[in-house]
Order: C-alpha cells, then structure tokens, then sequence
C-alpha cells in the first residue's frame, strides 16, 4: 500500500489511532520528520518527494519481497467493506481486494464464499448440518470459533466442495 503523509483532512497517522492496520505499507511525503513515526506503523519503506523512480522501484521491491513471506490464511472477512485476511493465529491483515476479486483468484478446492461477508479455508470447518429453508449452518473452528449459515442457494454446492 503506498500511503500520503499529508492528506487533504489531516496527517495519515490519525488512521492508525483508529485502525490497526497490518497491511505494509510505503510512505510518501515531502517531509523527513515522520520517519521515525513511519516505521512504527508497519512501513516498508519511506520516500522523500519528488520520489526518484529508482527509489520506487527499490522499495516495491522491498515490499514484493515481503509480501511473498507465506501467512497461512483461515479465512477472508469483509466487515464495514474492508476486507481482512484471518491468519490461523488470529492476526487480521487488510487486503487490498474484495471477496468478489478473491473469490476469483482463489484455488476452489480449498476455498469457498460461504456467505456475503465470509470466504473459508476448507480444514476452517469443523462440521455442517442443516438449518430451516434449506440453509446450513457451519461451525469453524479456532480462530474463528464461530458459526455461519450458508444459503439454501449455497447449501448444494456448499455440501459437493466438501465432499458430502
């Protein structure tokens, strides 16, 4: 994620008040003051404008590196239209994707959208049964630990991915 310093409403470190952000990210700013403050927030990297393409390039690279650093993944959540990546640990990582995107680039052998704000990892499930209207209902396990209840229009596929 590249990321302002300076934004149109303030400076970008108020977001990290609010949010824990555990996406990457690399700064760009006109000032050198927000280093330190930069690297405390996850950064990559940290880019004096006007930013040299050679500067860029080291630090996509940088990030590039990181980002191909396997997390093992449970679970993508959408919550208030941000999307997470549920590591099997808990840790909850921004991603820049929506599940519709995901959904399309995911291996659908392990992976399915159970429901409008869920996409599970298939050894997530700890086990199903049906629910009124032709739905299921299915309990995850940890870090999870939750139910979710796939549609009636779901439930067949649902059934056929995990084997049943």
């Amino acid at each position: 994620m590249l990321m302002d310093i300076q934004l149109n409403d303030g400076i970008c470190f108020s977001i990290f008040e609010q949010v824990e952000i555990k996406s990457s990210i690399i700064f760009t700013t006109a000032f050198d003051h927000y280093a330190i403050q930069a690297f405390r927030v996850n950064s990559v990297d940290y880019l004096l404008k006007p930013v040299k393409e050679s500067d860029l390039e080291r630090a996509l690279g940088k990030f590039e590196g990181w980002r191909q650093t396997q997390i093992p993944i449970a679970c993508f959540v959408s919550e208030s239209r941000v999307t997470s990546a549920v590591t099997w640990n808990g840790d909850r990582y921004v991603v820049d994707f929506s599940l519709d995107g995901l959904e399309e680039e995911l291996d659908t052998e392990v992976w399915f959208r159970a429901d409008r704000r869920t996409i599970v990892h298939i050894d997530l499930i700890t086990r199903f049964e049906d629910y009124f209207g032709n739905k299921l209902v299915v309990k995850l396990k940890s870090p999870i630990n939750d139910k979710i209840t796939v549609s009636r229009l779901k439930a067949s596929a649902f059934k056929m991915w995990v084997g049943k």
